[in-house]
């Protein structure tokens, strides 16, 4: 398949996807892109009620500031009520775990808590992330995971 009839499909695609598209001539092709608009200021939008955040028009200026653009960007993430990421192979938070432990069909094992929100089931099956899952969950569970003790022991 050549380069153009490649670049044919891609948009024909697009078009069907974005009407908009449809009779946009292509003026380059390049291998990477860098997502820059018609501002000039970087377009960093949270959207909490979507769980979604996303971060574009990141000039040649993104490199050097790429470090404050994460700081941002997780603050907003933060101030979304989503709290701290507990379990970084499965992307679980600390809010995902404490719901996971309350309400009518709360997890009252460590089973439980690893089915509903998948934490300690990733690539490092617990190793990283078990000491603080146990420190949120252990008062709710029926067995401690830190200690291995029940309720009534505790």
């Amino acid at each position: 398949m050549s380069a153009i009839s490649l670049l044919q499909q891609l948009v024909a695609h697009a078009a069907k996807r974005v009407p908009a598209f449809c009779g946009m001539p292509v003026t380059a092709v390049y291998a990477g892109l860098r997502p820059a608009s018609e501002l000039k200021q970087y377009r960093i939008h949270c959207r909490p009620e979507h769980h979604y955040i996303a971060a574009g028009g990141i000039r040649s200026t993104g490199l050097t500031a790429a470090l404050g653009i994460a700081r941002h960007v997780f603050d907003l993430y933060r101030a979304a009520g989503n709290g701290e990421i507990v379990c970084h192979c499965e992307s679980v938070t600390r809010r995902e775990i404490e719901r996971a432990l309350q309400g009518a069909l709360a997890a009252k094992d460590i089973g439980g808590l690893k089915r509903r929100t998948r934490a300690m089931m990733g690539r490092c099956q617990g190793f990283y992330c078990s000491a603080a899952v146990a420190a949120i969950a252990d008062e709710h569970l029926a067995v401690a995971l830190a200690t291995g003790s029940t309720h009534d022991e505790r």
